[in-house]
């Protein structure tokens, strides 16, 4: 999610395309959370036909738990033959 932070400049680093938004719009908000969802499904899509595991992170929390939960099941699955 775009947090409510007010009006925030981005830079596309591939492109060097910059952005100024205004999170306090809920349009914008609105938009950024649409366009996100359909980039994972996207995302998603391509791991999917590729079988590559995603393991979800979060910039708020710890990634510790999440990657030692992703290798605990893979030893588990390696260990039960599946």
């Amino acid at each position: 999610d775009l947090p409510e932070a007010g009006r925030i400049a981005l830079r596309d680093l591939e492109t060097g395309a910059r952005l100024e938004l205004d999170t306090r719009s809920e349009r914008v908000r609105a938009a950024w959370a649409a366009r996100s969802l359909e980039r994972r499904e996207q995302l998603e899509g391509q791991l999917n036909r590729a079988r590559v595991e995603l393991v979800d992170l979060s910039t708020t929390q710890s990634v510790a738990e999440p990657v030692v939960r992703f290798f605990n099941r893979r030893r588990g699955r390696r260990a039960g033959g599946a």
